[in-house]
């Protein structure tokens, strides 16, 4: 009698355990560290602190600027009237970090305090795959502009050309 009661029990736990989904992604988020002027995120004012998260639209109006800290892993200066989407901001369970983002139109100053990461930002004309730790974004709908202060910039436009 002992046994058929564990039973009853256990096996609607493993059941449960089983149907789990498994999590093998850890989401990073990031914080805004300073912000001056009209920043945003989602189109709603933003202040230091706030947090950023995967799908997050952060952006600055005119004569406006901010940083954002993802964790210990980089820090990102955005200047006046510059739109940059958070993507995607994980570290897989092989403890990979990606983090992937679109910026539409603007600056950007990416420094990479982290080395090993797997860190792109698309805009719409090119997209800059880092290979190094400091770089800056500067895009419109027509151009990308990217300078490297630190390491090399893997850099792919949309007319199939690829640039080191």
């Amino acid at each position: 009698m002992r046994k058929k009661q564990i039973w009853v029990w256990l096996l609607p736990l493993l059941w449960l355990t089983a149907c789990q989904p498994k999590n093998d992604e850890v989401p990073i988020q990031g914080k805004i560290a300073f912000a001056k002027g009209e920043v945003s995120i989602n189109q709603k004012s933003a202040k230091v602190g706030d947090i950023v998260k995967k799908g997050d639209t952060v952006q600055t109006k005119e004569q406006s600027f901010c940083v954002v800290q993802l964790e210990n892993h980089a820090v990102i200066s955005l200047k006046p009237k510059t739109t940059l989407v958070l993507k995607e901001s994980v570290q897989k369970k092989n403890k990979e970090r990606i983090f992937r983002f679109d910026q539409p139109e603007g600056q950007s100053f990416h420094n990479i305090v982290q080395k090993g990461l797997k860190y792109e930002v698309k805009t719409p004309t090119a997209v800059a795959g880092v290979r190094g730790t400091a770089f800056m974004v500067d895009s419109s709908e027509k151009n990308t502009y990217v300078g490297v202060y630190e390491g090399t910039v893997h850099i792919t436009d949309f007319h199939n050309h690829d640039t080191d």
